[in-house]
């Protein structure tokens, strides 16, 4: 079946579906954008969009803190690692 098809056939249940099925669809789609993997963290774990959001404001709450090296400060460090 087509994506259009399928398209049409859904609006059609929809529109006839009585309120606990529509809860039931909408239950459904708002899961799914939930868990939908949104970012990865650099050893390739997968964030959802709430896992994404809460990474964000640990690494702004960290960076207001002034925890955080300057490309001076990194480009030093680099200097003093073995090859």
């Amino acid at each position: 079946m087509e994506a259009t098809e399928l398209k049409r056939r859904l609006i059609d249940y929809i529109n006839n579906a009585d309120e606990e099925v529509l809860k039931n669809i909408q239950a459904l789609v708002e899961n799914h954008e939930k868990d939908q993997v949104v970012a990865y963290t650099v050893e390739g774990k997968p964030l959802n969009k709430q896992e994404f959001q809460k990474e964000i404001a640990e690494a702004e709450a960290e960076y207001e803190k002034g925890n955080f090296k300057t490309h001076e400060q990194l480009k030093k460090e680099v200097k003093t690692w073995k090859k």
